[in-house]
């Protein structure tokens, strides 16, 4: 897990894991992450996916419950480079229309601004 903190104050955490995938296997170390992030108070956090292929229903289940703690703490939960099959799982599920997502940090970083 790759985490930057950017010059705006927003914690940019991009998942790296060997098989490109956020699983059962290793979804609660993503939880663990993503929560550890959120524990910081930033005011913004970016979830950049361009390492990540597939997502099944456990790892989908981290980004609501950490997209839900962002909420609690007023922090802005942003998603960037999907793949096709992630952004497929966020539009079959309507997450989409939920959460706030962007095709590149750079473009999350200035909704930001």
């Amino acid at each position: 897990m790759i985490i930057n903190n950017d010059i705006t104050g927003c914690a940019i955490v991009s998942p790296n894991f060997n098989n490109r995938r956020i699983t059962v296997s290793n979804a609660e170390e993503f939880k663990k992450e993503l929560f550890k992030v959120l524990d910081n108070n930033y005011l913004n956090l970016i979830l950049n996916l361009k390492d990540i292929d597939i997502i099944d229903s456990t790892g989908l289940g981290v980004i609501i419950t950490s997209y839900n703690r962002a909420q609690n703490r007023n922090c802005k939960f942003k998603l960037c480079n999907l793949s096709n099959a992630v952004a497929n799982l966020l539009h079959m599920t309507k997450l989409d229309q939920a959460l706030d997502i962007y095709s590149s940090v750079d473009e999350a970083v200035a909704s930001i601004k």
